[in-house]
């Protein structure tokens, strides 16, 4: 007598990711210089302190604001296996 027995077996994976970073570069203490407790308030204002100039430039109203950086990322990932 003879069994045959057939299991299927089917995995599939789907992901969703995002992330936002940010970071500011300046001159001297931020932290003396705004008055802030926290990082968040910090660069909360160095952005808050910025605008479009001519030739799609940023101005801000900090002198000792050097650099800024605003990194979004969104991600999809799928996976199967039979």
């Amino acid at each position: 007598m003879t069994s045959v027995t057939f299991r299927p077996n089917f995995n599939w994976n789907k992901g969703n990711s995002s992330s936002n970073k940010r970071a500011a570069t300046f001159d001297s203490d931020p932290f003396a210089s705004l008055g802030a407790s926290s990082t968040d308030e910090v660069l909360d204002r160095a952005y808050a302190s910025t605008t479009r100039g001519t030739a799609d430039t940023l101005v801000s109203t900090l002198p000792y604001l050097v650099n800024l950086n605003n990194n979004n990322k969104l991600g999809t990932s799928w996976s199967h296996a039979f």
